[in-house]
């Protein structure tokens, strides 16, 4: 990649980007670049409604037409096909598209052009994303497999931090797992660099919150060190005193409630997406919004049918299930503001 002269708009989403970047023989963003590349590696092909005559790129929603914004990758931006590497290993590919591992197929927005005639995938279903290209199912997969990645790679729970020191070292354990999250390859990187920021934030608070839950001996330690922090706050400097407060607000918000739901770690994992992602509802750009709304649509499509299909759960004990998982998310958005306002007031 290199960065040339300034320029206001990419030939490709006619968004407003600061510098010019030379990506795959051609001229765009970041964002469409990365957009080509996946296209490419993956042996992607979009289909357009309109035959590739629609207005391709909204500015008010970023993207709507993939097929057109690819075209303009190649006819305005210049980019070519046989400068983009292959995909070298199937880690991060989304299920649908290694269904297809001959690369003589391409794979079409829900139909496979193995054959003449389009016949239908098993992946366009009702509750199949167009937008974040992945089923239901497997997008609450998704978040449950970065649940246990989280378990492996923490080394201490932050709940039983005593200094900075030692969140600044959590914080550096945090994996940037959002950067493969479904859909996230649509969006600007301003959009993106947001989105680790409440990622990290879920990775390391909400986590550790619901390991302290699920633990009867973590449970007691809680109310003895409720009483112990109360007699230890005066023997500790500002900085560490406030993230003692923070982490006494994290245990009382939280802990207590997601232990009297006593979620396993399917349902936690649907917890965290959604509570995560309407965090970011409300803070971002429309295009992340709808990012965000198809997020939450799928999680609690697919939670609902593991509710009626694995656990024999009525309509009425569903609704009032995820109606408690919704009322503690309101919760966590204080939460958030209040350690936006504690890592300003620390550096980290």
């Amino acid at each position: 990649m290199q960065v040339t002269a300034e320029f206001t708009h990419c030939p490709v989403c006619s968004l407003p980007c600061s510098m010019r970047y030379s990506h795959f023989g051609g001229i765009c963003c970041p964002a469409c670049a990365s957009f080509f590349r996946r296209t490419v590696s993956l042996n992607i092909r979009y289909l357009c409604k309109k035959q590739n005559n629609c207005s391709g790129i909204s500015k008010k929603y970023h993207i709507v037409c993939r097929a057109c914004r690819y075209e303009k990758c190649i006819k305005k931006a210049g980019m070519k096909r046989s400068l983009v590497q292959h995909k070298q290993s199937d880690k991060n590919v989304p299920k649908y598209i290694l269904l297809n591992e001959d690369r003589d197929v391409e794979f079409v927005r829900g139909f496979t052009t193995s054959s003449p005639v389009l016949k239908a995938s098993p992946v366009a279903s009702e509750d199949f994303s167009k937008i974040l290209n992945i089923g239901s199912r497997d997008l609450l997969s998704y978040y449950v497999k970065q649940v246990e990645s989280v378990e492996k790679q923490r080394f201490k729970n932050a709940l039983q931090i005593q200094s900075v020191n030692e969140l600044v070292t959590l914080q550096r354990t945090s994996t940037d797992s959002c950067l493969h999250c479904p859909g996230v390859d649509i969006l600007d990187r301003e959009s993106a660099q947001a989105l680790r920021k409440h990622f990290q934030f879920a990775d390391v608070w909400l986590d550790s919150a619901w390991e302290f839950s699920k633990s009867p001996e973590l449970l007691f330690a809680l109310g003895r060190s409720n009483l112990n922090n109360l007699n230890s706050l005066n023997n500790m400097n500002n900085t560490n005193q406030e993230l003692s407060e923070f982490i006494s607000l994290v245990k009382s918000t939280l802990v207590s409630p997601l232990s009297r739901l006593r979620l396993d770690i399917t349902e936690f994992a649907a917890f965290k997406a959604i509570a995560t992602w309407k965090l970011i509802y409300h803070e971002t750009s429309t295009a992340m919004k709808i990012i965000a709304q198809e997020q939450y649509e799928g999680v609690t499509f697919a939670l609902r049918r593991i509710y009626k299909t694995s656990r024999s759960i009525d309509d009425i004990e569903i609704a009032v299930r995820i109606g408690d998982l919704t009322l503690l998310v309101s919760a966590i958005s204080e939460i958030y503001k209040e350690m936006v306002r504690l890592y300003r007031q620390m550096g980290v």
